[in-house]
């Protein structure tokens, strides 16, 4: 036999290596579990593991959860989703960016033929399309094809 108090639960979430610098202890997080389809419970993130698993490249992340109802059990399955902040950035296709000296460098369209070269820093590639965090405005005139024929300029 085992006893229990479920009155508050302990989640935890595998957190890709990738990911890990977007989370912080009191992160807030949405929790969806196969149990209760439909339903979004709300969370923090309340400790963050030391180390990354070998095996899986992640990082355990904790919520815990309060539990009046003892609607939550131990070893039900859900999805954690990190609720971020939502910013507006730029996006381009991947051949948008080239490689330089261990910079990642775009082009910009100054008319007339004129390009103008510039260091950027991008944020986590999604299919074929990465944003821009920094270095560029939104619309400014990218070069997206043929960027590296502009390289050797």
């Amino acid at each position: 036999m085992t006893i229990a108090d479920l009155s508050t639960v302990w989640v935890s979430s595998d957190v890709p290596e990738s990911a890990i610098r977007l989370i912080h202890v009191g992160s807030r997080v949405t929790m969806t579990l196969l149990a209760y389809p439909g339903e979004t419970f709300a969370a923090a993130v309340t400790r963050i593991a030391d180390v990354v698993d070998r095996q899986t490249r992640t990082i355990k992340v904790y919520l815990e959860m309060p539990n009046p109802h003892g609607s939550f059990r131990p070893e039900m399955f859900g999805n954690v989703r990190h609720v971020g902040r939502v910013r507006a950035m730029p996006v381009v296709p991947l051949s948008t960016l080239v490689q330089e000296y261990g910079k990642i460098v775009i082009f910009i369209d100054r008319g007339a033929g004129q390009y103008e070269r510039r260091e950027v820093t991008v944020g986590q590639r999604s299919d074929d399309v990465v944003p821009l965090i920094s270095g560029v405005q939104v619309g400014e005139r990218v070069i997206v094809d043929g960027a590296l024929l502009l390289k050797g300029q």
